[in-house]
């Protein structure tokens, strides 16, 4: 084999296994984690948004009972022509309802969430870390499967930034 041969395969070879050029090592990522369902129950706001959410389950589920009852009958065809004019009355009533509490909710739950956000950011900055993940959702996600809950969680905090 000439030398004019081997050289265009020791191209492909030092492409292939990444010799061409040195790789930048990418700084170490420092990830942290956050109890997320934590810092809602600790914000000053919660009791408003539980109480707001308890009394949307009192309205609809009374509704959604009705309606599914009346869904049975209606899709096994034994409603009457009355059963299913309540059906599509009660239907219209568990959305505009439905649509009514989940406006409230977000309008009392938008504002907290930015806030914690900002808080666990300002917070992550702080600490130096660049990653940031829901202990919780990570962990039954199977993303992380062992984090050092000492040296990683930070939700204590934040939750102590969120008292006024």
């Amino acid at each position: 084999m000439k030398a004019s041969q081997l050289l265009p395969i020791a191209v492909f070879g030092a492409l292939a296994f990444g010799l061409t050029a040195p790789h930048a090592q990418t700084p170490a990522q420092k990830v942290g984690f956050v109890n997320v369902q934590e810092l809602l129950n600790a914000h000053p706001q919660n009791a408003s948004i539980q109480e707001l959410s308890k009394k949307a389950r009192a309205e609809l589920d009374p509704l959604n009972k009705q309606f599914r009852d009346l869904d049975a009958k209606v899709r096994a065809g034994s409603a009457s022509a009355a059963e299913k004019q309540n059906y599509e009355t009660i239907g219209k009533t568990l959305q505009a309802t439905s649509e009514k509490y989940q406006k409230e909710l977000d309008g009392k739950l938008n504002p907290v969430t930015d806030q914690i956000n900002k808080l666990v950011a300002e917070t992550a900055k702080k600490q130096g870390f660049t990653i940031v993940m829901d202990r919780g959702v990570a962990a039954s996600s199977g993303l992380v499967v062992y984090a050092d809950e000492a040296s990683t969680d930070f939700t204590a905090e934040v939750v102590k930034a969120l008292k006024p």
